[in-house]
């Protein structure tokens, strides 16, 4: 009777519980945490159960690797880029320097995975460890590489990777002839907190043999560390977050933050590894003073920070990081690049044709370059003197005298002169050719005459190129700035709103200010506000006077300078309504 009653005591609690849990239900974020955090919470309860294993042998380990490499390698296909390939050689490198220490001579293979989210490293079995930019971002020495890929090694190197093939099929019966369908996620997951421990002690110990020091382990988890603090400061400040963090990782990217969180859950704490490996260091006598070898490929990474803090129009951020990059690279042309494009954002055009003229003496065939250097050195000499400069580059680089676009950007530069032959001709070429670059040539070169003033001219050229280009969005938007010119100003908002927005935020901020610019003249003082706010957000450089002046003319620079005054009034006036 006593047992029945129990019984019907805890149904009883169960039924409550249900109907509450029903009751209280909240939505979740879809992302990858759930199965980072059941695989954490698995691994802690099978050191609960009593399992045992039999190692399965390495020729069958490797095949289930192989596949399961090859399957992650496939849906996450990389562009062949030269640093792809240069950053990719380097981690395979210092890979196989730390692998070759390893206990078991498994066919050891390293993957680079270049994306920012992927804040992360992992081993499959088999031997093949994977590691993502996000991590190599935070990254200041090769040491700090050898031990995280040391540590991975072990995770193969002591079978944690078969193991945990072993698991699955002890819990939920997958066959081991079917485990390469298992998703790779509970690899990157973490092990248990003695198999983490054991990795980064006995990964420290591969690096040391293969000539790194244990500070690099040392300064990743503080790194770590840090990250975590950041990580959850980032969460209790909800709508007041910082925008950048002092480590170069995005944490507004909701997989970025998940894939942490699920890391830090299944990972011992920072200050508990720390504490391991200086124990390890005193216990082997290892020096604590080494000196750490460079990262080789630092500057390859911090270019391409500095090229994302300018896609996001931090420009200060992109300077500083580019300057370092060309510290460690002197000439490396990508970071001569965002150098250019900084200056060319902040209005200083002297400094931006100075760097583009570098990068062009480098590598001639830059033909975006080649036109962002004609137009800096028209906005910042006089028309003679920007033209003989032009002119100069092409004699030290002699191969731009055959390229397309070096001959339109001479026409246009010599129509700033009062010269239109070269032009007027080109012109001519141009709409009877059926080369694929020349609507787009010809488009550049309507731009040209809307700098020159002959508006006929430029809107004739640029109609008949979005005709044959209707998908370009720049194409478009300098169209629908020759109407402005015009005074069709209906027409130029058409033609603004008409643009599928494109993905390039800086072409984005343009149209919205061309639809601005045409409803101000309009005489809607009140309607472009909000187009003037969104463009300036996203490109900073519409602020400046100079600026648009130099690159649209005065009636635009006229026009932008008006609404940003009604705006700041209306600031003033509604200050809540800012919030």
């Amino acid at each position: 009777m006593k047992r029945c009653l129990a019984l019907a005591a805890i149904l009883a609690l169960a039924i409550a519980a249900l109907i509450f849990s029903e009751r209280r239900r909240v939505d979740a974020e879809v992302s990858p945490a759930p199965i980072l955090y059941f695989v954490a919470d698995t691994e802690r309860e099978l050191t609960r159960i009593p399992v045992t294993l039999t190692r399965m042998s390495n020729r069958q380990e490797i095949v289930i690797g192989n596949e399961m490499a090859r399957r992650y390698l496939e849906s996450n296909r990389a562009d062949n880029t030269p640093e792809y390939r240069e950053i990719s050689a380097y981690v395979s490198e210092v890979g196989a320097r730390v692998a070759g220490h390893a206990h078991r001579r498994l066919p050891y293979k390293f993957h680079y995975i270049p994306e920012s989210y992927f804040v992360n490293a992992f081993a499959l079995p088999g031997g093949h460890v994977f590691i993502g930019k996000g991590l190599l971002d935070l990254m200041d020495t090769e040491d700090e590489l050898a031990n995280i890929l040391g540590h991975e090694i072990e995770h193969a190197d002591l079978g944690h990777c078969a193991e945990r093939v072993q698991i699955e099929d002890a819990i939920h019966k997958v066959p081991l002839g079917s485990v390469v369908q298992l998703p790779v996620e509970i690899f990157e997951a973490g092990y248990t907190k003695e198999q983490e421990l054991e990795a980064d002690r006995e990964g420290a110990k591969l690096a040391e043999a293969a000539g790194y020091s244990a500070e690099g382990a040392i300064s990743m988890f503080r790194k770590f560390q840090k990250l975590q603090d950041e990580m959850y400061q980032y969460r209790a400040q909800g709508s007041q977050r910082r925008t950048v963090l002092t480590l170069p990782i995005e944490l507004s990217n909701v997989v970025v933050v998940q894939t942490l969180e699920g890391y830090f859950r299944s990972h011992p704490p920072e200050a508990e590894r720390i504490a391991q490996m200086q124990r390890l260091m005193a216990d082997e006598h290892w020096p604590a003073d080494q000196k750490q070898q460079t990262l080789a490929v630092a500057y390859l990474l911090i270019t391409d920070q500095a090229r994302s803090y300018f896609a996001a129009d931090k420009l200060d951020k992109a300077l500083d990081a580019a300057n370092k990059a060309l510290a460690m690279k002197p000439d490396y042309l990508p970071a001569l690049l965002v150098v250019g494009d900084v200056d060319y954002e902040k209005g200083d055009f002297a400094g931006a044709a100075e760097m583009y003229g570098r990068v062009l003496r480098l590598d001639a065939k830059q033909d975006q370059v080649t036109v962002l250097y004609a137009s800096a050195l028209s906005a910042s000499l006089p028309a003679k003197e920007a033209l003989a400069r032009f002119e100069a580059a092409a004699e030290a680089a002699p191969e731009l005298h055959n390229r397309g676009w070096f001959l339109e950007e001479l026409a246009g530069l010599k129509l700033m002169t009062g010269d239109g032959a070269a032009a007027h001709s080109l012109a001519g070429e141009l709409k009877s050719s059926e080369a694929e670059a020349a609507p787009m040539l010809m488009g550049r070169l309507g731009w040209w005459y809307y700098r020159f003033g002959d508006l006929n001219t430029a809107a004739d050229l640029l109609g008949q190129a979005v005709e044959q280009r209707s998908q370009l969005a720049w194409l478009n938007a300098k169209l629908g700035w020759v109407l402005i010119a015009q005074r069709k100003y209906e027409s130029a908002m058409r033609r603004f709103e008409d643009i599928e927005r494109p993905d390039d935020a800086r072409t984005q901020a343009e149209i919205e200010m061309g639809i601005a610019v045409a409803a101000w003249y309009q005489g809607q003082p009140k309607l472009p506000i909000s187009n003037f706010r969104w463009a300036t957000a996203q490109r900073a450089a519409w602020l400046n006077p100079q600026w648009v002046t130099a690159l649209y003319g005065p009636q635009v620079a006229a026009a932008t300078q008006a609404i940003h005054a009604r705006s700041e009034l209306e600031k003033k006036a509604h200050p809540a309504a800012q919030q």
